[in-house]
């Protein structure tokens, strides 16, 4: 997984990491978010030319696994929050749309932005605007209907992704045409 993750990332491709449940999707996704924000900060230290660039990666998931992400992320790393000089900090953009609108200024702090679908539906327009490393839709057959609002946002968002992932342990959930959606956010 970690092999074929980084094949994406050194082509500049996009993918999706179907494994099954319980085979490490997410501890996958972080050892590639970890590689990547690693070269960016060499590059950046080696005063070189910025065309990796410190840009945060934004994870996708439903609302339940907000909080595990955040602390998937710190655990990987044996770094807590707020920990001078880690390599991944998260931040949960969650909330209420006071709350996330107040968390929007601390995005480009973070390495990793882990928010829940309905809230990057709802500030799909704000999200689209910045530039992301990687583009992470955990779950990511919630967007297989391509009519649907989480589908256009999800959209939206990814385009100015430098890479974007999908997870999924049953990308097909009915129809084999679902398979579209997921391909027309990973290769529009």
């Amino acid at each position: 997984g970690v092999n074929w993750l980084s094949f994406l990332a050194r082509f500049g491709l996009h993918g999706v990491l179907a494994d099954d449940m319980g085979l490490g999707k997410t501890i996958q996704t972080i050892c590639c978010l970890a590689s990547s924000a690693s070269a960016a900060r060499a590059q950046e230290s080696e005063g070189g030319p910025a065309t990796l660039g410190p840009r945060p990666s934004l994870v996708v998931c439903p609302p339940t696994l907000v909080g595990h992400w955040a602390a998937e992320l710190e655990a990987a790393l044996g770094m807590k929050r707020g920990t001078p000089g880690a390599l991944l900090t998260p931040l949960e953009l969650a909330g209420a749309a006071r709350e996330r609108a107040a968390l929007m200024r601390s995005v480009t702090s973070a390495t990793v932005v882990v928010t829940s679908y309905d809230s990057m539906r709802a500030d799909a327009e704000a999200l689209s605007a910045l530039e992301w490393d990687y583009v992470v839709l955990d779950e990511g057959h919630a967007i297989r209907n391509h009519k649907s609002k989480m589908a256009i946002a999800a959209k939206a968002v990814g385009q100015r992704a430098r890479h974007r992932l999908l997870l999924s342990g049953t990308p097909i959930q009915n129809r084999a045409h679902e398979m579209w959606s997921l391909f027309d956010f990973l290769m529009p």
